[in-house]
This record gives structure tokens, sequence and C-alpha cells, in this order.
């Protein structure tokens, strides 16, 4: 039997929302929020330290109210705090033990009655899912609420390909109800062209999709003059294979032999870091650093202080690519030009000789003679900074972009032509799921 945990965000996430005018409860005052909609902002596990973009875009939404939702609360996330609402189905944040049992439990059944009754109560006017896999997740709860269910379109979730997928549960899990997802989701939010020119290969709708970034918030990336810029080389994501650390690493060998005062500086975790720590040791002759996850804060003090920044990510083995790369919007938008691969939807958040160099995949001379360059030619530097700056004014204001979320949001309401989820009974799980999940 589930059970109902009403939790606040806090911390990085509290700020956000706390900066979008919410006030103790992570709710609007009574005579603001009385014209505002609820959506449930739907994720799996609440949440990946490395998706504050999805906090930032619900802390800017005006006219629609953000409320969290998922199965469990991830241990090593961001933890709920202050601010915001977050519906849990299970109030297990200390055991990742217990959080896969319960989110293998509702794989299996769908079952949370206590849950699905509780998320009724708010009266959402919308359901909005980040990722194909959790949103395949959120059905049973879609078919409880009858409201339109919109989808978030990142990366993994349709660059992998079906045999990465079959790996896990959760992507055996999509696999099946991919087809029902399709038909029961009003939109598809694709992150960039790219993601949405795999979407339509993969078999969702195209009528269906749309491509629209988050954007960031430019007060909180923004440049400072007083700051003095080193010639420091700054990589900022999971140490993944998909990041291409090890691709950067081999490049800065060459670097710091034409540049022996050129610093890497590594922030970010993951599986890879023993691995990565050891090939800087064995080939890096100039200064390196591993960081380590950093806070927000810690991550903006860096930026101001390189002078490129670089994460050459690469089609990883199973096929995940990178969906746009929110990361390089935030460096360009705190001046720093981009030095990396062609990779994924990196071009259309990158422009290759105006805001940054970008080298095929995998060109390490090249993706060392970018750097070079960036770091030797003063003139060049600046005014790569100036356009990258424009250009993420430009294309990537969260605030705009949010605004026209929320009128998609408004499209999606008053153009619903489906039959949409009222009486929509769940299918039975079938025999061959038990030995396939």
């Amino acid at each position: 039997m589930s059970t109902f945990t009403e939790y606040r965000l806090g911390g990085i996430a509290g700020d956000l929302l706390d900066a979008a005018g919410l006030d103790a409860a992570g709710d609007r005052p009574e005579q603001a929020r009385k014209t505002r909609t609820n959506v449930l902002i739907y994720r799996n596990e609440l949440i990946e330290r490395s998706e504050t973009f999805i906090l930032a875009q619900a802390a800017a939404m005006e006219r629609y109210h953000g409320i969290f939702c998922g199965i469990a609360q991830k241990p090593d996330g961001i933890l709920p705090g202050q601010a915001s609402r977050s519906l849990l189905m299970y109030a297990s944040r200390d055991s990742r033990l217990r959080n896969f049992l319960q989110k293998r439990a509702f794989m299996a059944t769908g079952f949370a009655p206590a849950w699905k009754a509780r998320c009724k109560t708010y009266r959402p006017g919308l359901l909005h899912a980040h990722f194909g896999v959790d949103a395949a997740f959120a059905l049973p709860l879609h078919a409880a609420l009858d409201v339109p269910l919109v989808v978030s379109l990142h990366g993994y979730d349709v660059t992998s390909s079906v045999e990465a997928l079959r790996r896990s549960a959760g992507g055996r899990l999509y696999l099946r109800r991919r087809e029902e997802l399709f038909a029961r989701a009003e939109l598809f939010i694709c992150v960039s062209r790219f993601i949405r020119d795999q979407a339509i290969e993969r078999g969702y709708p195209r009528e269906k999709l749309w491509v629209h970034s988050i954007g960031i918030d430019l007060e909180t990336f923004r440049t400072d003059d007083s700051v003095q810029r080193q010639p420091i080389v700054l990589f900022v994501g999971r140490l993944v294979e998909k990041k291409g650390c090890g691709h950067l690493i081999a490049a800065m060998r060459a670097v710091q032999r034409a540049l022996p005062a050129t610093r890497l500086v590594i922030i970010g975790d993951g599986p890879l870091r023993q691995k990565l720590q050891a090939q800087a040791a064995q080939s890096l002759s100039g200064e390196y650093t591993f960081l380590g996850s950093q806070p927000p804060e810690i991550v903006r003090s860096w930026l101001l202080k390189a002078k490129v920044f670089c994460v050459p990510s690469v089609t990883a083995a199973n096929g995940d690519q990178e969906g746009l790369g929110m990361v390089f919007c935030e460096a360009q938008a705190m001046g720093v030009p981009v030095a990396s691969f062609a990779s994924g939807g990196i071009p259309e958040a990158v422009l290759d000789g105006k805001t940054g160099y970008l080298s095929p995949e995998k060109d390490e001379t090249g993706l060392t003679e970018s750097i070079c360059r960036l770091l030797k030619d003063s003139v060049l530097w600046t005014e790569m900074s100036r356009r990258g700056q424009e250009r993420v004014k430009q294309c990537f204001d969260l605030r705009l972009q949010t605004r026209l979320l929320e009128s998609k949001y408004d499209q999606v309401l008053a153009g619903l032509h489906c039959q949409g989820a009222a009486g929509y009974r769940f299918p039975a799980r079938r025999p061959d799921d038990a030995g396939r999940a």
C-alpha cells in the first residue's frame, strides 16, 4: 500500500522558486493564484542535481503553477526543503533499495490510489512529464487524472538504441508502452531540431512534435567584469561516456605543451571519474583539478574565471547523444566561448565559428587547435564572447521561452481534440512481461 508524503524543495530549488514570488507554502498569494492553472510536473525521482533547468522553468511560469510529483525522492538529488510542494508517492528518501523496490512495484501494477487521489486534489489542468521513459511510468497517473499529457524529450529517451533500452527495467517498460504514449500524449516537446528528427525516426507522431528549449535565467547567468579571466579550460558535466571528458584530457596534453600556463578544471562526478583521473595523471604535464560535483554558485564562479568552456560530447556506445546541452548556453551567457564536438544538438546551442568552435566527433587534434586559438587570440575571444551572450539573449532567455511554453499550454487546453483519458482503463500487464521487466 502506498504512502503519501508532501515535501518541500529547498536549496537551489528553493532559491529558484522563491525568486518566482512563491510564498512559504509553495504557492503564490491567493489573489494571484486564482487565475493560475496547476500543472503537475512529473519525474520518476525528484530530482537530479543536473536538472535544475526543470526547476527553473517551473519558477519562471506566470500563468501556470508547477507542482512537482514523482514516485520517490532521489537520495543524492536535490532534496526537499522550503519552497514548493512535491507530491511523492513514497517517503523513501534515505533508502535506495526501498526506492528501487517501490518503483518496480508501481511499474508492474500502476497501483497507487492514495497518491493519485492526492494529486487529484490539486485539480491540475495538465500533466507535464520530463523524459519519455518517465512519461511511460506516468501513464497510470494520466489515466486517473483525465487531463492532457505533455512530454518533454531531452535526449537519451529518443537517441538510445532499442538494445540499450532493453537493458533496464525502465527502458523495457518504455518500449512496451511507447505506442500507448504516442496515442495518449497531446504534445511532445523536443529540446532541439535534432531531437525532433530522432523522435520522428523512432515513430513519434510528427504532428505532435514541437521544438522548444527551456532556456536559462539571464539574471543568474551573466558576466562580471570585475572578475579577471584566467587561462582555464573548464569542463562541467557528468563523468560518463557521452560527455567525452577523455577526449578533452587527450587534447589538453597538446594544449599544455603549447601553452604551459593553461589549467584544466573538471567539475562533475560519475562512474568514469577514477579512470579519467588516472588518464590525466599519466598524460598531463600541466595543472589539472577534479572538483567533483559542485553547487551551481561554485560552477558560476568558475565560469566567470574560465577562458574556454569545453564539454566534447560524443555519441555513446548505446546511441545516447546530447539533446542540446543547456550548459553550453549557460557558459555563453557568462561570456565563455565554447570548444566542443559537433555532436547531437550541440550545433543548435553553439554557432561554429561565431560563438565557439565545433570539430567533428572524436577529432582531438581539431579540439586542441580550437582551444589554443581561443586562448591565444584575445580579439577573437572577445568577439566570440560578445556574440555568444547576444545569441543566448535572443534564443535562450528563460522568461521568453517560458511565455512560449505557457502559450502552448493554452493551445493544448483549448484545442484538445482527442478523447483524452476519460474512461481509459490502464492495460493489464501481459503474462510475458514478468520475464522482461
